[in-house]
């Protein structure tokens, strides 16, 4: 698998809920923070947690537009490749459950996934949300940056995904 920012939002698509309700709920504390004086006890100033919060909703304006960059991306796909990437990243089924399923030999669906992956980062660079972009765009996320590094530093889908 090449290790991309079209592969990060590939796999954060699905964890978005998650990220978002973890966003919330750390501009909810900052805002009870602020309430309490808390912040400003525990030596933060005001300007300093203002900040911490419209970073909070820039990162959640990202996540949420990703959802809207990765539907449009997906599309594009024919529904071969849309299946293969739903059931592998989204439904979290190994390779092997997909061809059990479908009939299509281990090979050819590492060969379909690969494929896959090739035409949603195309149909990406077609929308105008090339690498550059999407790295330029994501790399200061913590959430979706987190995802990514995971993507670089594991063999995410090599010989763990035929178990």
């Amino acid at each position: 698998m090449q290790k991309s920012w079209s592969n990060t939002a590939l796999v954060a698509y699905s964890h978005i809920p998650k990220i978002v309700k973890n966003i919330d709920n750390s501009v909810k504390n900052r805002v009870n923070s602020a309430f309490q004086s808390v912040h400003i006890k525990n030596g933060v100033s005001n300007e300093r947690l203002y900040n911490e919060i419209i970073k909070l909703n820039e990162d959640k304006r990202k996540a949420c537009n990703l959802i809207y960059i990765v539907d449009s991306a997906l599309e594009r796909l024919p529904e071969k490749d849309k299946r293969i990437l739903t059931e592998r990243l989204w439904k979290g089924k190994t390779f092997k459950e997909i061809s059990a399923e479908t009939g299509v030999s281990m090979r050819t669906l590492f060969r379909r996934f690969t494929i896959a992956e090739q035409n949603f980062s195309s149909n990406l660079m077609q929308l105008g949300y090339d690498e550059k972009w999407l790295e330029k765009e994501y790399t200061d996320c913590p959430l979706l940056a987190g995802i990514k590094k995971r993507l670089d530093e594991e063999k995410y889908f090599v010989a763990e995904s035929m178990r």
